[in-house]
């Protein structure tokens, strides 16, 4: 889940939390700029310096958010479904897709 305050992501993290404006879904991905795509990497780099290999990317995102601004796009009322699996695909394409103007 993305939580926001005002126009910034400052957080990132499975099932949400308290004391934000908006909480929503996250895709999985971020958009970075070329600054906080070189901020995300120097944080990665101290983790594999410290052999903290055992982490997933995600786990370095508190710290990203707080020294790089992060914005969202909301998508409050357009069709869309998480697909995970083969059997997703399949309902995005019965319940979704009709849903979608030509």
């Amino acid at each position: 889940m993305l939580l926001v305050r005002g126009e910034r992501v400052l957080d990132i993290v499975r099932g949400g939390g308290p004391g934000y404006e908006l909480a929503g879904e996250s895709v999985g991905f971020l958009k970075l700029s070329a600054g906080a795509a070189r901020v995300l990497r120097e944080l990665l780099e101290v983790r594999v310096a410290a052999d903290h290999t055992g982490i997933e990317h995600e786990e370095v995102y508190p710290e990203l958010l707080e020294r790089v601004v992060v914005g969202f796009e909301r998508v409050d009322g357009m069709p869309w479904t998480e697909i995970d699996f083969p059997e997703d695909v399949a309902r995005a394409e019965r319940e979704v897709l009709p849903r979608l103007e030509p």
